[in-house]
């Protein structure tokens, strides 16, 4: 037992056994248990798992905080088999997103989600999921780059009339753009005449 704010012995069987291997056991058997989270739960973090991996502002941080919260919330048990959903929009944010001034805040946010996530599911079992969210990403980004490389063999006709589409798309925007500037401060200026 604990006496005295000292751990001592305790005895089992013909032999003694410290009470910090028997803490270590509990927590081994309770890695073992898994508990299905409720289809709501589930539906939600499936939903907001989604929203957060669009860049989205403002409504990116706040799925993150909701992740935070709830992981707290719910422990480890019900958090483990809804880690994919959870990770998947945190990789995207510190992997895969551009780097502005705006994402910084971002990233940092995500970090900081990921290191209490780890803190409540352990370092490996979240690595775990982290990585095998690393390892989709690659194989569909393989896969599309596969795909247009047989397109360009299959069809040249195909692909040389998509690129000047997207070259008009790009053009037509940018006049958008500039006409947009234009009337925002006022195309025409008003000039005095000197009489």
């Amino acid at each position: 037992g604990r006496m005295n704010g000292v751990d001592h012995e305790e005895e089992e069987g013909n032999g003694t056994v410290p009470v910090q291997k028997k803490a270590e056991e509990q927590e081994e058997e309770e890695e073992v248990k898994e508990e299905e989270a409720p289809r709501a739960v589930r539906w939600i973090f499936v939903r907001l798992s989604n929203i957060g991996r669009r860049y989205n502002g403002q409504r990116r941080d706040f799925v993150f905080k909701f992740f935070a919260a709830m992981g707290i919330r719910l422990g480890k048990s019900k958090l483990l088999p809804l880690l994919p959903h959870v990770v998947a929009p945190l990789y995207r944010a510190l992997e895969t997103d551009t780097e502005s001034s705006k994402e910084e805040g971002r990233k940092e946010l995500a970090q900081e989600v990921c290191e209490l996530l780890q803190g409540v599911v352990g370092h490996e079992k979240f690595y775990s999921s982290y990585n095998q969210c690393r390892s989709r990403q690659k194989q569909k980004k393989d896969k599309r780059r596969a795909e247009r490389a047989m397109a360009k063999l299959l069809d040249p006709a195909g692909v040389a009339a998509q690129k000047i589409n997207k070259q008009l798309r790009k053009k037509n925007a940018k006049k958008r753009k500039t006409e947009d500037f234009r009337v925002a401060r006022g195309s025409k200026k008003i000039r005095y005449e000197e009489t």
